[in-house]
């Protein structure tokens, strides 16, 4: 991967130093050399040392993932009806990365990814909160599965 190709967007970078510290950047080129404030060393920035910094860097997120599974679920509701459909996201995807299958994080993820149009991942998501017995996602999955045009997706009429 070479710095262009790493630099070409406007997401936030992470600069990684030998002692693990990592420093914030938006465009590395802007910083070709820091001084890491733990070890003192200086960090010549280079394609080897970059890491996209994670979505869920935000303030939000960090406060809310160590809450109960129901009140990270009742939060990404709100955010979504505020429109903040990228700040939702990482807070129900941290239900999931618990290994909790809450049908309603798989519906709202499903809902989620329905109102930005990313009809495969809502199908995928919706799939599940319809396995799972959500009441309400049984409509969604249908819709979002004509608008993909999909026919018939049971895998017991197919291959039962």
């Amino acid at each position: 991967m070479s710095l262009e190709k790493s630099t070409q967007n406007d997401n936030k970078y992470l600069v990684v130093c030998q002692c693990g510290q990592t420093f914030s950047v938006v465009n590395p080129e802007l910083h070709p050399l820091m001084t890491c404030g733990v070890c003192g060393r200086q960090i010549k920035v280079t394609p080897e040392n970059i890491v996209r910094s994670p979505e869920t860097n935000t303030g939000l997120y960090k406060t809310m993932r160590n809450r109960p599974p129901n009140e990270r679920i009742t939060e990404s509701i709100r955010l979504i009806y505020e429109g903040k459909l990228s700040l939702a996201k990482p807070i129900l995807l941290s239900v999931m990365e618990d290994l909790i299958p809450i049908r309603e994080a798989f519906y709202v993820l499903g809902y989620c990814y329905y109102k930005e149009q990313k009809l495969l991942e809502s199908f995928i998501y919706l799939g599940v909160a319809v396995m799972l017995g959500h009441p309400n996602a049984k409509g969604l999955f249908d819709k979002v599965k004509s608008m993909l045009n999909m026919g018939d997706t049971s895998f017991i009429s197919k291959f039962g």
